[in-house]
């Protein structure tokens, strides 16, 4: 049993759950975001069972730029899902915060797992990282991200490896490599949510939030 966690992105789709299952069974849980409960509105929907736990203690802090040293201190396992997401925004003008949130909030989070002797190391990566295929993508498929959100989660990904091959590094990482979730939570810029909330699903979408998770 993980006696203490770190889990960055607490307040996002896939984070909130996995703050949940976590304090569930009875794990002790920090949780990162720059979101911060009781100041905005998704943080405080998604971490709503969460702050009512003894087992959970939430952080606003920014990996690209705060310390980050007495986060992780003391912790078994981090669990890194905070990026900058979304394949077509990293095409605009804010395209510099893929590369600062995604890239140096993880090698800067990496920095801090070292020095106070994190074992182990989850990161959630994406299939942008793959790039176009006519086939169901594998594993060992070679990687052609044509994004600057996929090249900024390939990094990530290389990032943890790096640390992890160090003969010297106390540090393992494991890289999933998130293709369509959805559920409960997700963006709602998400082509699921759409399909489900806009105007395709036949009961609506005030009925369909009503049928629970799917």
């Amino acid at each position: 049993m993980m006696s203490r966690v770190l889990v960055t992105g607490a307040a996002g789709f896939i984070g909130s759950h996995l703050v949940d299952a976590l304090l569930g069974r009875g794990v002790r849980v920090v949780g990162l975001d720059r979101r911060r409960v009781g100041e905005h509105a998704l943080a405080d929907e998604n971490l709503a069972e969460a702050v009512g736990s003894p087992l959970f203690t939430p952080y606003c802090l920014d990996l690209a730029v705060d310390q980050l040293d007495d986060l992780v201190a003391g912790c078994d396992t981090v669990f890194h899902l905070a990026a900058r997401p979304g394949v077509r925004p990293s095409w605009s003008r804010e395209s510099l915060d893929y590369t600062q949130t995604n890239v140096l909030g993880t090698h800067r989070l990496l920095e801090a797992c070292t020095r106070q002797g994190v074992r182990r190391r989850v990161v959630a990566s994406s299939s942008s990282v793959s790039g176009p295929a006519d086939r169901p993508s594998r594993d060992e498929d070679p990687t052609c991200p044509v994004s600057p959100y996929g090249v900024s989660k390939l990094a990530a990904e290389q990032l943890c490896l790096a640390y992890a091959r160090r003969a010297d590094s106390p540090l393992s990482a494991v890289a999933l490599r998130y293709f369509t979730v959805y559920g409960p939570r997700q963006r709602p810029d998400m082509a699921i949510d759409r399909i489900l909330y806009r105007g395709m699903w036949p009961v609506g979408a005030a009925a369909a939030r009503t049928l629970g998770p799917w």
